[in-house]
């Protein structure tokens, strides 16, 4: 108990540091606003609309284009669900016992508190239970939608009523304001959106379904106005909605969303908070005023919504369409919000400005830069798996190239679409383009704003890709998805990330090695006496942020060169570390590591180089090659000066792994260069792709 007062104590001292004078305002306001709605009833009753159509996502999903891969993955997601065989970030549910899914902790097998006031609950700093993500993650009802999507392809009235009995046991479970369900407004967002979309995914019968409509029952439930627009196929989809849903499980729908509604719109996230939260935020709001188009509230919810969209799309993305919080991840998550929202908007016939379209497009674009021949980016800064349409591992660890090509299709931009775009639910929403026909990046791309420079080219091997840091930590005060990366290079080739990332692990519950996989030993990068470049201050926060500066960079393929530098050591030992990454050849690059101070002693240094995935270091004349299915993939000469290692899954040091999904982590050879450096002097490594 006592380490639990004193983390929150210090969780808050920190975030106050990083707080505005207008913050800290709003956030007294808000304890105020928390306290006084402690005392609101809550009861579903209070919410209830009993008259009214069943609120629907707006757009429609071409299930008629569902391959018979698609089913078959959704039939083997049915049947882990209706099993209670649930997987989510890296962790296998077991048995609940007695106890209720919606607040199991698959971690610690106990459960969160679901009587107590939401805001009461303190789910950052407790040991009692595992990583508040993994109840969450569940909680989000995402499973729900490709299993609606199977019902409503083969006409599975059984599986429609599991997915309705599924949400109306939600529903029962949480009353509004109660428990661990109700603290997050991104968490009640994407619940939202995915009822919505289950609700929609069961309007539709399968093309050529016979089943005989009863129009009678139809007008008993529906307004003749909805019904007057509905075309005799239509009305054979709308009858599966109507069956799916008993009239009293679709009051307890239209009373879950009003409430889920209120409760996003009563707290926004703002100021250092105001991320990819506010995004999904909006994109509820807006998503669910649209479809529950007779409540009174509606025009509010979606004026909100998408005011906060139009205002944010030129915060969260960089001019040059770089994703603030620094992270291809993140970056994708938010773009599919904004395409959620833009397609909900033409199904409504008020589509979203020019200039936020074209805000969305230079995000696409630029996340094309960072995929490679397989269709997967760096694994820069945090990734914590978030979908807003889900369809268990079909995207897999292409997520971001399966957003591209959403993208694509949705924009009607081909020549960003990406070389590998895997059959997902996404896709019968937004269509998909691959790049079959069309040319890949080549060349030269410096994103100034959001702080990269990318070569691509190809060889003979295949597509090679490197990229080069020289961006800001992250996004707002508290850069919370951001890792001290500082001028860390990223080389791709063959499919291969041959200079990786190291990726998550885990938030909440990680701890040191939360604090471990943000830092930058891990990173291929230089770290001064074995520190950060930036101090952690918490699992979402920094106590300094390391600056960088773009000093110089040829843009042309044969000269290329980048040179930048940071200040992230300068207060500690005097020194700012620059770094340039200069073309030798066709195949050949020089990385030039300096520290550049006035003081006359030696520092020690270390410079790493992890390997991905499949990818092994071993010694070779000289240097160290990079192996993947037995070819090299890339040298390595170190400086003379010096020494060399491979080290390979490090326990109390917390180096040599990597963690390719979230709450996993296995080990990885990495290279690590180390020595002293005085001010005023550089080390030279050479870089050879074979």
């Amino acid at each position: 108990m006592a380490r639990s007062i004193a983390g929150r104590v210090a969780w808050y001292a920190r975030r106050l540091s990083a707080m505005s004078g207008a913050e800290i305002a709003h956030r007294f306001a808000e304890v105020f606003k928390k306290r006084a709605a402690r005392n609101w009833p809550s009861g579903w009753r209070h919410f209830e609309q009993l008259e009214g159509p069943l609120p629907l996502f707006p757009a429609a999903f071409d299930l008629d284009a569902a391959t018979d891969a698609d089913i078959a993955r959704w039939r083997g997601i049915a049947a882990a669900a209706r099993a209670r065989r649930f997987s989510f970030l890296g962790v296998e549910w077991p048995e609940t016992g007695r106890a209720s899914l919606w607040h199991f902790d698959p971690v610690k097998r106990r459960e969160w508190p679901k009587k107590r006031y939401c805001f009461a609950i303190n789910y950052r700093h407790t040991g009692r239970y595992g990583d508040v993500k993994y109840v969450w993650e569940v909680n989000r009802l995402q499973y729900l939608q490709p299993i609606a999507a199977l019902a409503a392809r083969t006409g599975d009235r059984e599986l429609a009523g599991f997915v309705a009995g599924e949400i109306e046991s939600w529903i029962d479970a949480n009353p509004p304001f109660l428990g661990i369900n109700w603290p997050s407004g991104i968490e009640l967002a994407l619940r939202a959106i995915s009822v919505l979309i289950a609700a929609r995914l069961l309007e539709r019968f399968p093309a050529g379904w016979d089943h005989p409509v009863d129009k009678k029952s139809l007008q008993d439930q529906y307004p003749e106005h909805i019904l007057a627009a509905k075309s005799d196929s239509d009305l054979a989809g709308y009858a599966l909605g109507a069956e799916a849903f008993t009239p009293a499980q679709q009051a307890k729908v239209r009373a879950f969303l009003v409430a889920s509604a209120a409760w996003i719109h009563r707290y926004p996230s703002r100021f250092s908070s105001a991320n990819n939260h506010l995004i999904a935020e909006a994109v509820g709001l807006f998503v669910v005023g649209t479809a529950y188009a007779d409540h009174g509230m509606a025009g509010e919810w979606r004026r909100i919504g998408r005011d906060v969209l139009e205002q944010e799309a030129g915060r969260q993305f960089h001019d040059d369409g770089i994703g603030a919080e620094q992270s291809p991840t993140y970056s994708a998550f938010t773009l599919e919000l904004y395409l959620l929202a833009m397609k909900t908007a033409e199904a409504a016939g008020e589509p979203f400005s020019e200039e936020m379209k074209g805000r969305v497009a230079r995000a696409a674009e630029a996340l094309s830069w960072f995929l490679d021949e397989k269709g997967m980016p760096p694994r820069i800064g945090d990734d914590d798996e978030g979908r807003v349409v889900f369809d268990g591992e079909a995207d897999g660890t292409h997520y971001v190239a399966s957003v591209v090509a959403s993208a694509a299709s949705l924009l009607g931009r081909p020549d960003i679409a990406p070389p590998v775009a895997p059959s997902h639910l996404r896709t019968l929403l937004f269509g998909s383009r691959s790049a079959a026909t069309h040319e890949r990046p080549r060349g030269v791309k410096v994103f100034r704003s959001g702080g990269y420079t990318v070569l691509r080219e190809r060889d003979e091997a295949g597509e090679w890709l490197i990229a080069m840091d020289h961006g800001p930590l992250g996004y707002l005060s508290i850069a919370a998805h951001g890792h001290a990366d500082t001028l860390a290079l990223w080389l791709h080739r063959g499919g291969h990330a041959v200079f990786a990332d190291a990726g998550t692990y885990l938030y909440h519950s990680g701890g040191a090695w939360r604090d471990a996989f943000r830092g930058t030993p891990v990173h291929n990068t230089l770290s001064v006496a074995g520190r950060d470049s930036s101090l952690v201050a918490g699992a979402f926060n920094w106590r300094e942020k390391a600056e960088a500066r773009l000093l110089s960079v040829d843009e042309t393929p044969e000269g290329f060169r980048v040179e930048a530098s940071h200040d992230g050591y300068l207060r500690r030992f005097g020194v700012t570390h620059r770094r340039s990454l200069r073309r030798l050849g066709p195949r050949e690059f020089e990385v030039e590591d300096a520290l550049d101070g006035t003081g006359t002693e030696a520092l020690a240094v270390t410079i790493g180089f992890l390997a991905g995935e499949g990818v092994a270091i071993v010694p070779a004349d000289g240097g160290y090659d990079f192996v993947a299915d037995g070819r090299r993939l890339a040298s390595v000469i170190p400086p003379a000066t010096l020494s060399a290692q491979v080290i390979r899954g490090l326990e109390q040091e917390k180096r040599g792994w990597i963690s390719p999904r979230f709450g996993v982590r296995v080990p990885a050879d990495q290279l690590v260069l180390a020595g002293k450096v005085k001010p005023g002097d550089s080390v030279v490594t050479r870089v050879s792709l074979p």
